[in-house]
């Protein structure tokens, strides 16, 4: 590092193997892929019934039936189960959002507090 920054080496290469790891993780520069977060795990049965209702929205919103169509939504909405996890790739087993996203917000929030400062003196 150079100048007003070398003051703040040492605070910012502490967070050196949290980058490694989110970069094995999920960096979307080297994997190209984004990191995908389902809203909800579906049975075959509630897939079955979110496919009804997405049509019947379709269909009502066709003919300007809003408040039909507004319940439809909803009620697609309301189906399946969130699963806490986010999706990097097919063959890869799923991340845990927690602590993944706590950890991540509070490595992000020292590095921006040591640059702060730096650029600040």
């Amino acid at each position: 590092m150079v100048g007003a920054f070398k003051s703040i080496e040492p605070l910012v290469t502490q967070h050196d193997e949290w980058n490694r790891d989110v970069k094995n993780r999920r960096d979307p520069v080297a994997h190209r892929i984004p990191l995908y977060l389902p809203h909800a795990i579906l049975t075959p049965e509630e897939s079955r019934r979110y496919g009804e209702l997405r049509q019947q929205h379709i269909e009502e919103v066709a003919a300007r039936n809003f408040v039909a169509s507004s319940a439809a939504f909803e009620a697609m909405r309301r189906i399946g189960k969130f699963y806490p996890y986010f999706f990097h790739h097919p063959e890869e087993a799923p991340i845990p959002i927690y602590p993944t996203i706590p950890t991540d917000m509070a490595h992000v929030v020292k590095i921006s507090k040591a640059l702060e400062t730096a650029l600040a003196s």
